[in-house]
Formats: C-alpha cells, structure tokens, sequence
C-alpha cells in the first residue's frame, strides 16, 4: 500500500513540474531530457557507491571494477527507462 502511495505522489509532481515547464514555453522534449538527466545521475552516484561496496566490501573481490559498475548502471537505466517507471495507470487506485 505504501508503495502505491509513493508512486502517486511521484506521479503526480513529475505531472506538475512538466505542466510547469510546458507554460513556460519549454517543449515535452526538453521535459523528458531534464528528467532523464536528473534519473540518469541519480543512478550513476548510486552505481558507484554500490560498485564501492560491492568490490571492497570483499562481496565481489576477485572481480574486475568496471565489469560491476557496468552491471549495475546498466541495470538502473534499464529500470529508469522503463515505460513501467513513468506510466503507472493504477496507481492512485485504492
């Protein structure tokens, strides 16, 4: 329940700051890049500080760096850019 909850709050201020952008004369595409953008850094710190973990927290030791932090970047882009992660039509459904 309180997943959904997050969902449609998330959904509902990503909604207004794109109507926000859209009166001031930006178009949709430069709504979804400055999403994309923010998503995309977001996973990127997060990539590392995990990838840190992961290799000197002795889980993956013998492992190369650059192997882990491309599995795990490219498995959080693939969960920002899902279609999933931007259109929950039930979501605000109790």
């Amino acid at each position: 329940m309180g997943q959904f909850r997050f969902l449609c709050v998330r959904n509902f201020y990503a909604n207004v700051y794109e109507m926000f952008y859209l009166i001031r004369g930006l178009t949709t595409f430069c709504c979804r890049t400055a999403w994309g953008l923010t998503y995309g850094t977001v996973v990127l710190l997060l990539t590392v500080v995990i990838t840190l973990l992961a290799k000197f927290g002795l889980l993956y030791g013998n492992s190369n760096f650059l192997i882990i932090f491309l599995i795990f970047f490219l498995y959080g882009l693939s969960i920002v850019s899902s279609p999933a992660f931007f259109n929950v039509p039930g979501a605000c459904i109790y």
